[in-house]
């Protein structure tokens, strides 16, 4: 086994998510807790602790609060072909970074993950997110769904997106950005790094039509949504063969895919 080494990605991602400064907004975040009062009851329990807003051309806007749907599968069916044997923790990892940096995301109040399996469960709870059950018949287009009807159902109508569960390289910053950008659009959704599939798909009411799957970029334009090409890249590179986890590397891994990277030796002898 080599020592893996990692790139030294932290410290533009920790800058990039402490001044506040989002790509594609111009401007930084200005966070409060003065406004609390009723603002966020009923929606969701970050919302009621604190109301963000963003400072655009002089004036204040308010930031929309979201709850995000991840669906994650049983790690032991997950992620077959990156080969090596680490499956099952490098899906957990990634499951991690992503739940990770959308709890730190400002406008993301809920993050619910649609999942059987009892250690991804665990894991999420641990970190402040909340685990449901996937138990339909209906892949992943059907967790999606179900997710979004549970955010609707406990808060009534109001923003929901979906995201899978492998982008190791997300930042809060980024998924900020692109929320701020889904929020002027009734649906809408981020093609992947090839531009053919999709990781983000929102709904401004909560409802999803989701059509993930090949060519899922294009299906979802075809059912009304608004394509989304923001820069984004930790958000577009979602992970599921080698190559493309040199791709997330060389953006900056989330810690849960560093330490699981750094037991292991499937980067030894890559090349970024």
């Amino acid at each position: 086994m080599c020592a893996y080494a990692s790139v030294d990605h932290h410290r533009p991602r920790d800058r990039e998510q402490r001044d506040g400064r989002q790509p594609g907004v111009g401007g930084p975040r200005h966070l409060s807790a003065a406004a609390i009062g009723t603002a966020g009851r009923g929606l969701v329990p970050r919302a009621a602790r604190r109301v963000v807003s963003w400072r655009r051309r002089g004036w204040q806007y308010p930031v929309v609060t979201w709850s995000l749907v991840v669906p994650v599968k049983r790690l032991a069916v997950a992620k077959s072909r990156l080969g090596g044997g680490f499956q099952p923790g490098l899906a957990l990892a990634f499951a991690q970074d992503t739940v990770t940096a959308a709890l730190a995301t400002p406008s993301v109040g809920r993050v619910i993950v649609m999942t059987d399996d009892s250690d991804v469960r665990t894991a999420v709870i641990a970190l402040g997110g909340l685990a449901r059950p996937d138990v339909a018949r209906g892949g992943l287009n059907e967790a999606v769904r179900r997710g979004a009807a549970y955010a609707v159902g406990i808060a009534g109508p109001h923003p929901v997106a979906a995201l899978p569960s492998d982008l190791p390289a997300l930042t809060a910053a980024q998924l900020q950005a692109a929320l701020v950008a889904a929020a002027l659009h009734p649906r809408a959704f981020v093609p992947d790094a090839l531009g053919t599939g999709t990781t983000l798909l929102s709904g401004r009411d909560g409802s999803l039509d989701p059509r993930y799957g090949p060519g899922s970029a294009e299906e979802h334009a075809r059912a009304g949504a608004t394509r989304l090409d923001g820069e984004w890249p930790g958000l577009r590179r979602d992970v599921d063969t080698l190559e493309d986890l040199l791709a997330a590397h060389v953006l900056g891994l989330g810690g849960a895919t560093e330490r699981m990277l750094a037991t292991s030796s499937l980067l030894c002898g890559t090349t970024p």
